[in-house]
């Protein structure tokens, strides 16, 4: 009686192991867009302890998928690396989700639920354009545009320039996070972002004036650099000095103290001679070899 129940129960638990059959491929898909919602307009905005995100397309959704689960990211509320093997997402209805980082991934998806994947967040590539992926701005630029600059320069540049193209977020180390906005604050960055743009806009005649005037003095120090150079008298010695990985052209520009920038046709064609060209071997603070031209002048006209 034993060996019949014991039969039985491996029989039956064979058959619960078979009677699942594995999914095709579009079988897993459906599966994993069943938790993605669609609405009227999925732009999305979020925000990390430097950055502002946000999305700018309705029909576009911004997505993660978790434990292949895709969830629209109007649907989270936060995401968390909480420990080294373990990210937390936590949705909007108070659901919380967990997985290893590896299983996490950022989804760019159609309101038809058609999904491109932006790939393993912990490869090195972790930026892959895909579209639909979010822009972005360092919260203190956002806040003082004026702190947005023109290369090394102290020039103010177009904010615009501080908008970055596929941001995607990433959780590389423990307590890297993201929280998503609330509406009202989504419409409160779209109105300082449209701000800020507009008022760098309208200030563009008060920056051309500057610059033409800016200009105008360049063009008149320079001119009056070069009457110098002109007027000097005849038997005037002059001294310059350059740096160079190549041979010194006649075009290049010398550092000349008292006279400012010139070159040696510049010093050709204001009624100076070369009177000596000395090299020296220099190195570089990386190790990368340099020849120091030092050259000296005399005015003869």
């Amino acid at each position: 009686m034993k060996h019949a129940f014991a039969l039985t129960s491996l029989a039956l638990a064979l058959s619960a192991c078979t009677s699942a059959p594995k999914l095709t491929l579009q079988e897993q898909e459906a599966q994993r867009v069943s938790t993605l919602k669609v609405y009227a307009d999925n732009r999305v905005g979020m925000k990390t302890v430097r950055d502002w995100l946000w999305t700018w397309e309705p029909n576009t959704i911004l997505a993660i998928e978790v434990n292949s689960r895709a969830y629209n990211v109007k649907d989270v509320e936060s995401i968390n690396r909480e420990q080294k093997e373990l990210i937390v997402v936590s949705l909007a209805n108070g659901e919380q989700l967990k997985t290893h980082p590896g299983r996490f991934h950022w989804l760019s998806c159609d309101t038809s639920k058609v999904c491109s994947s932006s790939g393993d967040i912990l490869t090195s590539n972790y930026k892959v354009s895909f579209h639909g992926s979010p822009r972005a701005i360092e919260k203190v630029k956002l806040q003082n545009p004026d702190t947005i600059k023109l290369g090394n320069s102290n020039i103010t540049d177009n904010p615009r320039t501080a908008i970055v193209d596929g941001s995607i977020p990433v959780f590389y180390n423990v307590g890297d996070r993201v929280d998503v906005l609330k509406d009202a604050e989504l419409t409160k960055l779209n109105e300082r972002i449209t701000t800020v743009l507009k008022d760098w806009d309208a200030k563009a005649p008060e920056r051309a004036a500057r610059q033409e005037r800016e200009f105008a003095e360049f063009k008149a120090a320079a001119q009056r650099q070069l009457d110098h150079l002109r007027n000097a008298s005849t038997g005037t010695q002059a001294y310059c000095e350059r740096a160079l990985q190549e041979n010194l052209p006649s075009g290049v520009s010398l550092d000349c103290p008292n006279y400012g920038r010139f070159s040696i046709d510049d010093f050709k064609n204001a009624g100076w001679n070369v009177a000596a060209i000395n090299t020296t071997p220099i190195v570089d603070g990386i190790g990368r070899p340099f020849t120091m031209y030092r050259v000296s002048f005399q005015k003869v006209r």
